[in-house]
């Protein structure tokens, strides 16, 4: 008899060549499967249960019979198959070993609806665990950095330097909570964010997020890149941020509290965006695609530099708007071809 073993992602297979010496096939009755996990402390052999394998039809042309496994109904480690099998009143085996990892991959897989575990495979693509705490546990256990979220989710303790993916969808329903937590140096990429940012809140303890829906997020201390942006949301006060290529009012109204930022540099914004909150401080916006920029009259210091395609409603009450761009702009020469006008006019 001889044999194979197949070790995928996440299955096992098992397989023994049926065909006798004359040709013919054993039959599969004939055959049985024992399974032993080998102790890592002694090397001694423990039976378990081989009932989880399932048999596989015997293929008629080759006679290779064999049983198929889901890898998540053992655990990880070191074991010995026997396959053994009487034909014609003799005894026949074959004996394998294989090796099942921790198969996470470089991510671990983090779902709402998962399983409260962080047992293997629990944390596997196929076996998401249910909370981002679990998913930390199972990343930091395995030196993981990267979770993949989904659903609607909280973080609860520090994490910073980690790396968080979704599915870049635009449901509200399905939630990435920060609650207030330290997440400072991670990076987020196809996520919804929701809630306050914790954090240090200096320039150099900045989150990164890349095409993600930012949501009502507050004290937004940030490197957005291709973001859409969308509910009341608020600068932490001191920021230095840099936003690039975002699209305001995203699913709901934009309304950013500024507060007052060292230097925020929202580059090729898009949509409609309305400043409210601003102190002090210095934000410079260009604007893409007709941006349409309202000041709030609760903007009371600091100074808005405003280039670029957009349309500008300055009801501040303090702040000094620098307008250049190409919608209302280049104001000095507006308003010179205006005295013009006028003049030839004679008004």
């Amino acid at each position: 008899m001889i044999g194979r073993i197949e070790v995928g992602t996440d299955y096992i297979n098992i397989s023994v060549c049926c065909t006798k010496s004359d040709g013919t096939k054993y039959d599969p009755s004939a055959i049985a499967l024992n399974v032993y996990e080998v102790s890592q402390a002694d090397g001694t052999l423990s039976a378990i249960d081989s009932s989880p394998f399932t048999p596989v039809k015997q293929d008629s042309k080759t006679g290779w019979y064999g049983y198929s496994l889901d890898m998540s109904a053992l655990d990880p480690g070191q074991y010995v198959c026997l396959v053994e099998a009487t034909v014609d009143s003799i005894d026949t085996s074959w004996t394998g070993t294989f090796r099942i990892e921790p198969g996470y991959g470089t991510k671990v897989y983090v779902d709402a609806d998962g399983t409260n575990s962080t047992v293997w495979p629990y944390g596997h693509s196929n076996y998401p665990t249910s909370t981002i705490a679990n998913g930390k546990t199972i990343a930091d256990a395995n030196g993981l950095k990267a979770l993949h979220l989904e659903g609607n989710l909280s973080f609860a303790s520090t994490m910073e330097h980690y790396y968080f993916y979704g599915f870049g969808h635009v449901d509200t329903a399905d939630l990435i909570d920060l609650n207030s937590q330290d997440l400072d140096h991670s990076s987020f990429e196809n996520l919804i964010l929701n809630g306050a940012q914790g954090g240090g809140g200096a320039s150099t303890d900045q989150i990164r997020c890349v095409d993600c829906l930012i949501y009502a997020v507050t004290n937004l201390n940030a490197t957005l890149i291709e973001c859409g942006i969308g509910g009341n949301c608020s600068v932490v006060n001191g920021a230095s941020s840099l936003w690039v290529d975002c699209t305001f009012r995203y699913v709901t109204d934009a309304n950013i509290t500024v507060q007052s930022p060292t230097r925020l540099d929202i580059i090729n914004a898009r949509g409609q965006l309305n400043l409210v909150g601003m102190t002090g401080g210095t934000v410079y916006i260009h604007g893409q695609n007709s941006l349409d920029l309202t000041i709030a009259n609760t903007c009371s210091g600091g100074n808005i530099y405003v280039s670029g395609d957009c349309t500008i409603t300055d009801n501040s009450n303090g702040t000094i708007v620098h307008d250049n761009t190409t919608v209302n702009g280049n104001n000095t020469l507006r308003k010179m071809l205006s005295w013009v006008v006028s003049r030839l006019a004679g008004v």
